[in-house]
């Protein structure tokens, strides 16, 4: 089944922020049934005024090419930011951390079957 939810992997420590994987499904853009969970417990952290810490995760099967690589990831992100604005996160704390540049040509693994396809972070107010 391609739409299960990737648990947690490799958690920063030495943080005081929350981390949470917001997987897509393959190809996909935008946020579905297996990302509203993570999406409502990232929201309820930030509306704490906590930071939290976001892994945008994929299935390790996708290969794209860097340019499409880069829209769909860019996409990925504007579909997170705006769930999250959406739901009362200020759009000032929200940032994106890491995504891949177009000559970035592996993959960058988490856990079976997944690959982390871009970072983001809420700051606290």
């Amino acid at each position: 089944d391609t739409t299960e939810a990737a648990p947690p992997q490799n958690a920063m420590t030495g943080r005081s922020s929350s981390q949470y994987q917001v997987p897509f499904d393959y190809g996909g853009d935008s946020l579905g049934a297996v990302s509203a969970p993570a999406i409502d417990k990232i929201v309820a952290e930030a509306t704490a005024g906590k930071a939290v810490d976001i892994q945008l995760t994929a299935r390790d099967s996708e290969q794209w090419s860097p340019q499409k690589r880069q829209d769909i990831t860019n996409s990925r992100i504007r579909a997170v930011k705006d769930a999250l604005v959406a739901r009362g996160v200020q759009d000032s704390r929200i940032s994106t951390t890491w995504s891949p540049s177009l000559s970035d040509s592996g993959i960058t693994r988490d856990g079976s079957g997944y690959q982390i396809i871009a970072t983001m972070a809420i700051s606290t107010p």
